[in-house]
């Protein structure tokens, strides 16, 4: 019997897909931000769809905050912002 791939919820707007079609954004015990990969990360760990909407600070604030269980901070914000520029600055939210 083959399993099933894993499915995961984005935090910004809800919808659930495979693991492989989104963003891990996870903290690990130093407090370092990680993003990218689902593979290989250590900590707390939240999913965001590659989608151009689901990338704005408005959209993940509250999701993000509940479930890194952190603060949203500036530092924490231009680390997103900065991801989404360089991997995913797209606004037809075509997949990485």
């Amino acid at each position: 019997m083959k399993a099933h791939p894993p499915v995961r919820t984005c935090v910004a707007c809800g919808v659930k897909k495979y693991k492989a079609n989104l963003v891990r954004v996870s903290i690990d015990s130093q407090g370092v931000m990680n993003i990218g990969a689902t593979n290989n990360q250590k900590g707390r760990g939240v999913y965001l769809c590659p989608s151009y909407a689901c990338w704005n600070p408005d959209s993940y604030k509250n999701g993000l905050e509940k479930g890194l269980r952190v603060t949203m901070s500036k530092e924490i914000n231009n680390t997103l912002v900065n991801y989404h520029k360089d991997n995913i600055d797209s606004p037809l939210g075509e997949p990485i």
